[in-house]
């Protein structure tokens, strides 16, 4: 039944360019492998022992400071054929994700590299299981409306991560420390993870620096923990995550003399009425008196919020291929339009959260945005 589709799919081996990002800034692209020396690797898989992983930073140059621009494969040709093995069972086509490109900018040799200063430094975890690849496009846009916005893998949990030297670290290692689960294990790990990027690109002030954070699924459960062992993370959004470890009780705890601010932003019908431990960390946020928005992104489903349900869209696959694909992979909003509103829903809470200006779309509903509900 698989080769049946895959024969009878039209597809064009010709390169599949995602369209550029929208905001007023061009946006540039490089990868990058980080060695914490000060800490073991924690699943003790890696032949290096201290522990690495592997980031995209995403840099927000005005057009003028753009020399050029250049088209980069979307993932590495390693990563996408694992991708493609992992997404046989739905009958995604193969070959599609290795055609995709994205269009950068070549900043000038005068542009001053990750200025955190000017630009505000955003850290993204996304999904379990899931290569930060698969991001690549929300994390561009998001760039283009003046953030510095670095995407993370987490190795041996993460499905691939192929470092720059070519080694990969496959992920389906399921092991777990003491007493824990292997999620809340995970979980702590990737806070870990993101508390040392801030560490690694300059913001080691805990009480004066400032950053902010989001994530999808499993990445914005780690969202969430980074945010309560980290102060510098000021404002953070979990994008349809189910939560785990001691932050489901704890929330986010009051940190002397530092605000933070969260919102839960929930595919349709997953919300804390529904999910008992989206509730329990919604009322230890009102304890300890933590700013936050629950948000539901109506007609859409957990694939709403990563670059597939774009990419089925530039790709022209929507709806033709795997029976289930739709609601399993995909949202039934377009990509373009999913982006369009939760990347508005961001622009506006980062600038609340972190240049402390108004609410902005989170203050109440907007017609413009129909899409999203106020819980």
């Amino acid at each position: 039944m698989l080769l049946h589709h895959l024969l009878v799919l039209p597809l064009s081996l010709a390169a599949i360019l995602i369209p550029p990002p929208s905001g007023p800034f061009k946006v540039s692209l490089v990868n990058q492998e980080l060695l914490d020396t000060k800490r073991a690797d924690p699943w003790g898989f890696d032949n290096i022992a201290n522990r690495r992983i592997a980031v995209s930073i995403f840099s927000p140059h005005k057009a003028k400071q753009c020399i050029s621009s250049k088209r980069i494969p979307y993932m590495t040709p390693a990563v996408s054929s694992e991708e493609d093995r992992i997404l046989g069972p739905y009958e995604w086509p193969v070959g599609v994700l290795g055609q995709l490109e994205l269009e950068f900018c070549v900043a000038s040799p005068k542009s001053k590299p990750l200025d955190i200063k000017q630009y505000p430094l955003v850290l993204f975890s996304g999904g379990g299981n899931t290569t930060r690849f698969y991001y690549s496009a929300l994390a561009s846009e998001v760039a283009s409306k003046g953030y510095t916005v670095i995407t993370i893998d987490h190795p041996f949990e993460t499905d691939i991560v192929e470092f720059n030297d070519g080694s990969i670290a496959y992920g389906g290692h399921y092991s777990a420390r003491k007493n824990l689960t292997f999620a809340e294990t995970a979980i702590s790990v990737r806070a870990a993870d993101m508390s040392f990027v801030l560490d690694v690109f300059g913001l080691t002030d805990r009480k004066k620096d400032r950053a902010l954070a989001f994530g999808h699924s499993f990445g914005g459960a780690a969202t969430a923990e980074a945010m309560r062992t980290d102060s510098r993370i000021r404002g953070g959004v979990n994008f349809d995550g189910l939560l785990y470890g001691p932050v489901v009780k704890s929330g986010i705890p009051k940190k002397k003399d530092i605000d933070q601010s969260f919102v839960l932003f929930g595919a349709q019908g997953h919300n804390s009425t529904e999910d008992p431990d989206w509730n329990s960390f919604w009322s230890a946020l009102d304890k300890e008196q933590v700013w936050k928005r629950e948000l539901s992104l109506k007609g859409g489903a957990h694939g709403a919020f990563w670059d597939l349900n774009l990419i089925a869209d530039v790709a022209d696959v929507r709806g033709r291929f795997g029976q289930y694909t739709e609601e399993d992979l995909l949202s039934k909003i377009p990509g373009k339009r999913v982006y369009e509103i939760v990347v508005a829903y961001l622009d506006d809470f980062f600038q609340f959260a972190l240049a402390g200006k108004k609410e902005g779309l989170l203050k109440g509903p907007s017609k413009k945005y129909p899409e999203v509900e106020f819980l």
